[in-house]
């Protein structure tokens, strides 16, 4: 049997987005290794907990991975593992890369500067303008534009990729073949035959309320440096450029006006320290001072080797920081220090108060790098409605919430806006699920539960409920709460 079939089997059994993963690809020669160990040897490895060692020892499972694996033959989905000499080795610079990747199309080889271009899902026609010219003329001149396929600002960068004739990567929060954003379907399919969509799960998978975010970490490590064109203050671009910023990367943001709500976050970069850009001219210029920008963008060997001993660097946000005893205010242009304290809107911004508050510290570390390890975050689901900005009030007690907590409330809830009636799902999960799966769908809720109890209340033995959880997982009609409970994730 493929080794790749063991890779989607040990997915199945912890989780496709594994927290481990760096230590048991440190630690095993392969997944096949993994499924043949005993739990002795699965004990001594010293990775596991119980739990974990529970599902391992499951081999029912395989079943399930083939399956999968059948799938994305089908769909023209080729699976590259970790183990592959096609597996892109920048993403191994992530604390926990995946076992592997789902990539329709063709991952482009280039030497070239790679640019992640971000921004929010509900831009303004300027904001779609400028990210569509940016990375038009930055493909123009041999630059790779990577982005995640969303409405708004990712669309567009894609666009103006193919536009200039080059090629773009899309990196999905869900499966290649999932229906979610209908409308970008036309989009997906020209971009796999002038580039590539990646994504980390199976071709049906349906996005969950963590898979943004994780989706982020991959546009991330496949860059060189990260664009955030126009982000409001609860974009999930901010959540791009702090992973970008915490794996080395340079971090560029488009200035915006101080009465752009779009552009608050974005903005909030800027005074952190980031690289201002208002063309492609300005990236092109921190990579390559001593070249003309109408030349090519492609790399020879010294500049490669420039980006290497760059990268080894400390020269993203991790350095960006706001000295001590220093008022960001006195370091503002005259006219933004008069507009800011005029406006009552900006004066009490929460924004600003915390950037003070984080004296000598990195400020996006601080604010948006700490809602990551949030998994109830979930700044790219809001499909249907414009998220609201929270009302700034001039009392100290909200003055002094951080980033983090104005970022839960604009995004709360917005999980919803993918969920259905419960009825529906159930008339096409016959078709798609085991009988034991059904079973075990009807029992969980919105409500965290563990095996142990499903396994009480419907009489069946521990190694089938956590067989017929993991198939609910794949299919995103159920998720992990916690480290060991469940609950349903209605669609």
């Amino acid at each position: 049997m493929d080794n790749t079939v063991y890779t989607i089997w040990l997915e199945n059994c912890l989780g496709i987005v594994c927290r481990k993963s760096k230590d048991i690809i440190n630690s095993f020669e392969s997944s096949r290794h993994i499924y043949e160990s005993s739990e002795i040897e699965l004990r001594q490895a010293g990775i596991f907990s119980n739990n974990e060692i529970s599902r391992l020892m499951n081999k029912n499972s395989l079943e399930l991975a083939q399956r999968i694996y059948n799938r994305a033959q089908e769909t023209g989905n080729r699976i590259i593992s970790v183990l592959s000499n096609d597996y892109p080795k920048r993403l191994m610079d992530l604390d926990y890369p995946p076992f592997l990747i789902y990539v329709k199309g063709e991952i482009p080889k280039t030497n070239g500067l790679k640019v992640a271009v971000v921004g929010s899902r509900e831009a303004s026609m300027v904001g779609r303008q400028t990210a569509f010219d940016f990375a038009y003329n930055l493909s123009k001149f041999g630059a790779l534009v990577i982005s995640g396929g969303a409405e708004g600002i990712d669309s567009q960068a894609h666009r103006g990729a193919l536009q200039a004739g080059a090629r773009t990567i899309c990196v999905l929060g869900c499966g290649s073949e999932n229906s979610y954003n209908k409308k970008n379907l036309p989009l997906r399919r020209e971009i796999t035959l002038h580039g590539a969509v990646i994504s980390e799960y199976p071709p049906d998978a349906a996005p969950a309320e963590r898979s943004f975010p994780e989706r982020n970490r991959i546009i991330a490590a496949l860059s060189d440096c990260c664009l955030v064109v126009e982000a409001g203050f609860g974009s999930g671009s901010l959540i791009t450029a702090s992973k970008a910023a915490k794996l080395g990367r340079k971090i560029f943001a488009v200035p915006g006006s101080l009465d752009n709500p779009h552009s608050e976050g974005s903005n909030m970069l800027l005074t952190a320290g980031a690289i201002g850009a208002v063309t492609h001219k300005d990236i092109f210029k921190w990579f390559y001072p001593e070249r003309k920008t109408s030349e090519s963008g492609k790399m020879n060997a010294d500049e490669v080797d420039k980006m290497k001993r760059m990268k080894s660097r400390d020269t993203a946000m991790d350095s960006l920081f706001i000295p001590e005893g220093i008022d960001n205010e006195n370091h503002m242009p005259e006219k933004t220090v008069k507009k800011r304290r005029n406006n009552s809107h900006y004066s009490d911004a929460p924004a600003a108060e915390n950037i003070k508050q984080t004296a000598g510290k990195s400020v996006i570390e601080k604010s948006a790098g700490r809602a990551i390890e949030k998994p109830v975050i979930n700044a790219e689901e809001d499909s249907e409605d414009k998220t609201r900005r929270p009302k700034m009030s001039t009392s100290q007690k909200q003055k002094n919430r951080s980033i983090e907590e104005l970022f839960n409330e604009e995004v709360a809830g917005s999980e919803k806006k993918i969920s259905g009636n419960d009825k529906k799902i159930k008339n096409n999960l016959a078709e798609m699920l085991t009988k034991n799966a059904l079973s075990v769908y009807d029992t969980i809720s919105g409500t965290p539960i563990d095996a142990d109890t499903i396994s009480n209340i419907l009489g069946m033995e521990i190694n089938v409920v956590l067989s017929a959880l993991t198939e609910l997982e794949i299919y995103g009609f159920a998720e992990r709460s916690g480290v060991s409970k469940y609950i349903k994730n209605q669609q």
